[in-house]
């Protein structure tokens, strides 16, 4: 009961801040036709506490890619607050073909108290959606962050 209390509170206590301005698509170049690059997820994804999506987590990875000289064609899908429910649901239809998608979630299900159980299972049905919409695109998911580290928590 006190850790749903604690779940509650940190949800309507600590602030939404906006996500990245500017285009979530761009192009890092390169040599030869582009590495596809999609990242899906949550607030980080978003952009949340960068200027842009070029500052960003995934056009920071994607100029990480581009360092061995091929260009990267990278896209950001995120929404700050959702969880793997959510992404499944509304954001999987925007992902553009893409070689490799990076998912980033988590925290939001963890503040939610998904049970690991049950955001297993709605990791695999996003990468299943995944697979059908692109075919044999590389998945990589990110690790959760470490919660007992977020001030907030």
């Amino acid at each position: 009961m006190v850790l749903l209390a604690q779940a509650l509170y940190v949800k309507r206590t600590t602030p939404r801040l906006p996500g990245a301005a500017g285009p979530t698509e761009g192009l890092v170049p390169g040599d030869g036709e582009p590495f596809r690059l999609a990242v899906l997820g949550e607030s980080t994804v978003d952009g949340v506490g960068a200027a842009d999506h070029e500052e960003a987590l995934t056009g920071c990875l994607a100029r990480e890619l581009a360092r061995g000289g091929r260009a990267v064609r990278w896209q950001a899908v995120g929404r700050t607050g959702a969880n793997a429910r959510t992404v499944r649901a509304e954001l999987v239809p925007l992902v553009r073909p893409a070689d490799v998608v990076v998912i980033a979630l988590g925290v939001n299900d963890t503040i939610e108290l998904r049970t690991a159980a049950g955001y297993r299972r709605d990791l695999l049905r996003l990468v299943i959606d995944l697979r059908r919409r692109l075919g044999p695109a590389g998945v990589l998911l990110a690790g959760v962050p470490p919660m007992a580290r977020f001030p907030a928590l």
